[in-house]
């Protein structure tokens, strides 16, 4: 279905891509991908395929997962929110109330090594979420759900087969253009994961 309705919504761009050698329908990002070659975005798809394959089966068990990171026995929410400081500065604070709804479950943030730790608290302060570093697929192998900011983590959730809640935080302009610019159904994954999906 989506296939079909990307394919629709970008017809008068499929014969510039096929014109270079391609045979991807493509919006938006023609000339980068044009520049970028498709061979190249489709084998980035299957990198992340290939490091979660080689991954999964020294992912720890959840029981193993808790025990390191000193968590207790509630089931586990991950929170992905992202990788720069934008990105935690604008959904953080989001998924933080968001735990304070559900006290049952315990939720951990998975942060990153080049990001200091105090941003990530600076913006859970007051709830009862949980830090780990660089533990981002150890923390989904061990979730039941993630919160999951929108981009490749999407994706990697997915392959997973973690259920998510994909959020992204604009801005009142963006989300009064949106339906005047925006015209697809798979929103949540970033323009390079959707086109490789669809190859």
């Amino acid at each position: 279905v989506y296939k079909r309705q990307y394919q629709r919504s970008t017809k008068k761009q499929v014969p510039i891509f096929r014109r270079t050698g391609g045979d991807l329908p493509m919006s938006g990002w023609t000339l980068f991908f044009v520049a970028l070659g498709v061979t190249r975005a489709t084998s980035w798809l299957f990198r992340i395929v290939d490091a979660i394959e080689a991954r999964r089966t020294t992912l720890p068990t959840p029981e193993e997962f808790r025990r390191r990171n000193s968590l207790d026995q509630r089931p586990i929410v991950a929170l992905l929110a992202g990788s720069r400081r934008n990105e935690i500065r604008d959904n953080l604070p989001l998924m933080a109330a968001l735990s304070r709804k559900f006290p049952e479950r315990q939720f951990v943030v998975a942060g990153v090594a080049w990001l200091d730790r105090a941003l990530y608290e600076q913006y859970t302060a007051g709830s009862d979420i949980r830090y780990v570093c660089d533990q981002t697929y150890e923390t989904l192998a061990a979730a039941e759900a993630a919160v999951v900011t929108s981009g490749t983590a999407t994706l990697e959730t997915a392959l997973l087969g973690i259920p998510e809640v994909v959020v992204y935080r604009t801005v009142w302009w963006q989300v009064w253009l949106r339906p005047y610019v925006l015209k697809l159904s798979l929103i949540h994954i970033s323009e390079p994961t959707r086109l490789a999906l669809i190859s």
